[in-house]
C-alpha cells in the first residue's frame, strides 16, 4: 500500500507539473498549438516557431487520441481539456485547408495572369519592333526628302540667279515720300551719268526698277536715313555689266551710293560666308586678281569652292585662319567663320554625353531643361562638363587645345556677354580686357579644361 500511495503522489505531482507547463504554453502567443495539444512531448525543438508562411503548404495537426495518448488515471479536467484541443485543432485544421484552397486559386491566378502578361509582353515587342521599322522607314524617307528638297531649294535658288542676272542692286540713293517707278529710275539714271556713261543706249537699256525692302522713316526725325535698295533691270547684258565693270568710279563721285549683283536671298546668306574669305585673299599679292565671287561660291586660282568645302582652302585664306585673332598672348575666336574653329561651340563635332549623341557642343548645352535661373547658376558647370567631354573624345580638338599652349583664350560674339566678350572679333578692343562687356566663361572653361588634359 505504501509503495502504490507513494505513485499515486508522484504521478500527482507529474500531472500538476505538466498542467502548469500547459498553463505557460497556453499563455504564450508564440507556443505552437500541436506543442499545447501534446503537453510536454514536442515533435520539434522546443524553442518557439515563426508563424506560418502562406507561401509554404501548411500541413494539418494531429488530435489527441484520449484513450490511447492519456494514460487510465487521467482526471476528467484533463479529458476536458484534450477534447477542447482536439475541437481547436479541428478548426485550425479547417482553416488550413481554406487557407491551401486560397492559395492554390491565388497561384491559378498568378499563372493565368503571368500567361496573360507574357503574352501582352510578346505582343509589344511585336509592337515596338514594328515601330522601330516603321520609325527607321519614316528617318530614311524624311532623309530623301531633305536630301531632295536641298536639291529643290538649290535648283530654284540657281533658277532665281539666272532670272536676276541683269540685274544690279543700287543702294544709297536717297528715297523720295510716295516715289513713283518713273522717279525711281530717274534717281538710276543720274547716278549712272556720274559714273561717266552718257551714251543713250546705256539709258534706254534700263527698262524698269523698284524699290524692295521695308519702307524706312522717310519724312520722320531723320529722313532717308534707311533708303531702301532700287533694283534696276537692264534689257542689255552688256550694258549692266558695263555698269558693273565701272561701279568703282562712284569712289570720285562723292555719292555714298554702292552698286551690288542682284542675288536671291538664300544665295545672299551663303554669299555673306564667302566675304572675309575673299576680303583676306584680295589683300594677298599671290590671290589679287585671280580671285572672285561667283554667286554663291569663291574662285580661286580656277578653283571653285561653297560654303561646304572651305575647310580645303590653303592655309592662309582657310577659314579656321580667318576665325582667330592674336597679339602673341591672346588668342581670340569667333566671327562670322566661327563655325570653322574648333574652340568655339558652333564647330560641328559628336559629343557624347549620358549616352545621348549631339553634334556640336552648342547643342548639347541646349538640352538642360533649367529655367533662366536655373540656367544662370548651373551653365558654367554644365559647360565644364561639355567642354571635357568635347576635348577628350576627339583627338584632333584634343590636339587643337593644346596647341594653343599658355595663350589667353577669348571668345569673340558681340551678342553674348556672358560665355563671351561682348565684342565682335574686327573690333579694335578685343585684346584690351578694361574695354570688355561680356565675362568671356568660356575662354576660361577652355583653359581649366586644357589644363586637365595636356
Amino acid at each position: 500500500m505504501g509503495n502504490n500511495n507513494r505513485r499515486r503522489v508522484k504521478a500527482k505531482m507529474e500531472l500538476k507539473t505538466s498542467e502548469e507547463k500547459q498553463k505557460v504554453m497556453m499563455n504564450d502567443p508564440k507556443t505552437p498549438i500541436a506543442s499545447i495539444s501534446q503537453g510536454t512531448k514536442r515533435t520539434h525543438s522546443d524553442s518557439p516557431i515563426s508563424p506560418v508562411s502562406p507561401a509554404i503548404n501548411p500541413q494539418p495537426i494531429d488530435y489527441i487520441n484520449i484513450n490511447a495518448d492519456l494514460p487510465d488515471d487521467t482526471p476528467e479536467w484533463a479529458k476536458a481539456l484534450a477534447v477542447q484541443v482536439n475541437r481547436s485543432i479541428t478548426s485550425i485544421n479547417s482553416q488550413i485547408q481554406k487557407m491551401e484552397a486560397s492559395f492554390t486559386q491565388a497561384m491559378d491566378y498568378a499563372t493565368v495572369a503571368s500567361t496573360e502578361a507574357a503574352s501582352v509582353a510578346a505582343v509589344c515587342v511585336n509592337d515596338i519592333k514594328r515601330l522601330d521599322e516603321t520609325i527607321q522607314s519614316l528617318s530614311n524617307r524624311l532623309d530623301y526628302m531633305e536630301r531632295d528638297n536641298r536639291a529643290l531649294r538649290t535648283k530654284v535658288s540657281m533658277l532665281e540667279t539666272v532670272s536676276r542676272k541683269n540685274n544690279l542692286v543700287f543702294r544709297g540713293i536717297p528715297e523720295k515720300p510716295h516715289e513713283t517707278e518713273a522717279q525711281c529710275l530717274q534717281a538710276c539714271h543720274a547716278v549712272i551719268e556720274q559714273m561717266g556713261f552718257q551714251e543713250p543706249s546705256i539709258h534706254m537699256s534700263a527698262s524698269g526698277c523698284s524699290r524692295v525692302g521695308w519702307r524706312g522713316p522717310i519724312g520722320g526725325p531723320t529722313p532717308n536715313a534707311h533708303p531702301r535698295p532700287i533694283v534696276l533691270q537692264f534689257h542689255s547684258m552688256g550694258a549692266r555689266n558695263a555698269v558693273w565693270d565701272a561701279r568703282f568710279e562712284l569712289r570720285h563721285t562723292g555719292l555714298h551710293v554702292y552698286i551690288d549683283e542682284d542675288f536671291p536671298e538664300e544665295i545672299e546668306k551663303r554669299r555673306k560666308m564667302l566675304y572675309p574669305v575673299f576680303k583676306q585673299a584680295r589683300s594677298i599679292p599671290k590671290y589679287r586678281g585671280r580671285c572672285s565671287l561667283v554667286a554663291d561660291s569663291i574662285r580661286i586660282h580656277d578653283k571653285y569652292y561653297t560654303i561646304e568645302t572651305l575647310n580645303k582652302l590653303p592655309r592662309d585664306i582657310h577659314p579656321e585662319t580667318l576665325s582667330e585673332r592674336t597679339d602673341g598672348e591672346t588668342l581670340c575666336f569667333g566671327g562670322i567663320l566661327s563655325t570653322h574653329n574648333p574652340l568655339s561651340n558652333f564647330f560641328p563635332c559628336e559629343v557624347v554625353l549620358d549616352g545621348q549623341k549631339f553634334n556640336s557642343s552648342e547643342q548639347a548645352q541646349r538640352i538642360a531643361n533649367l529655367n533662366r535661373d536655373e540656367w544662370n547658376d548651373k551653365r558654367v558647370n554644365i559647360m565644364k562638363h561639355i567642354i571635357q567631354a568635347k576635348f577628350t573624345q576627339n583627338g584632333q580638338l584634343r590636339e587643337k587645345l593644346i596647341s594653343t599652349n599658355d595663350l589667353i583664350l577669348v571668345e569673340c560674339n558681340g551678342r553674348d556677354i556672358n560665355y563671351a566678350n561682348g565684342l565682335p572679333l574686327v573690333s579694335k578692343d578685343i585684346f584690351n580686357k578694361s574695354k570688355w562687356r561680356g565675362k568671356n566663361e568660356l575662354g576660361e572653361i577652355l583653359m581649366e579644361v586644357r589644363g586637365t588634359i595636356k
